[in-house]
């Protein structure tokens, strides 16, 4: 049993996380651009892709950018399946990082301007 709880001490030690401050982007237009863009890419049915206009662009103190949003699209079935909230990090103008069941909790962290990221 310890040497199992050293070797989840050791993993965890592999995935540091750091802390960054985020700054709102106040024209986040090719921002916003890039992540829809990489959404559409991982689509089933590219065309069905549905965005809500709530979109946020945060810059990162380490050069990333992060955007929140949410989409709908159609998946295997043919049916839409809710909209997913999301958040991308975007770093060099590609996708970095991209998660859906994290994304309130991270986009509040990013409105707050302390972001905790993983690298």
């Amino acid at each position: 049993m310890r040497y199992l709880l050293l070797l989840i001490f050791a993993l965890s030690a592999c995935t540091p996380s750091i802390r960054v401050t985020s700054t709102p982007v106040k024209n986040p237009t090719r921002i916003v651009e890039i992540a829809k863009a990489e959404i559409i890419d991982d689509l089933v049915d590219p065309e069905s892709v549905r965005f809500k206009k709530n979109f946020k662009a945060y810059a990162l103190s380490n050069g990333d950018y992060a955007v929140c949003g949410s989409y709908n699209a159609k998946n295997r079935m043919g049916g839409y399946g809710g909209y997913k909230p999301f958040i991308m990090r975007i770093r060099n103008g590609k996708e970095y990082q991209f998660f859906r069941s994290l994304a309130p909790e991270h986009c509040g962290q990013l409105a707050a301007g302390n972001y905790g990221i993983y690298h």
